[in-house]
């Protein structure tokens, strides 16, 4: 799930535009309009949640906590992050997917 929405909200606080945005990240022209109808891959997710500094939940709407730790989405750890599941064949994915769920449970548990 995306929620454009929100990311149009970010947009506004960061003072730019969509267009501006894909430019930045080095997505094609319009990339980011079509998420209007469809979402986004999890690697544009990540990519978008790393210049924002924000969670991925809070970029889909799933949470309203933007993040509890900046330092989760440093760019080499979001590169390194989205250049491993990229390269990697679907039963490596969804065993990364595990990991990273299992890492984010631990980290926002609440106590």
């Amino acid at each position: 799930m995306f929620d454009y929405n929100r990311l149009l909200d970010l947009c506004n606080e960061k003072k730019i535009s969509i267009s501006q945005l894909e430019r930045e990240l080095g997505f094609g022209t319009s990339t980011i309009n079509k998420w209007k109808k469809s979402t986004p891959n999890l690697k544009q997710i990540v990519f978008v949640a790393n210049y924002f500094k924000v969670s991925i939940d809070y970029l889909s709407g799933e949470s309203d906590i933007r993040s509890k730790a900046d330092d989760l989405f440093e760019d080499d750890k979001i590169k390194t992050i989205a250049r491993i599941y990229s390269e990697s064949d679907n039963q490596e994915k969804k065993m990364l997917m595990k990991i990273l769920e299992i890492k984010f449970d631990d980290y926002f548990r609440k106590d």
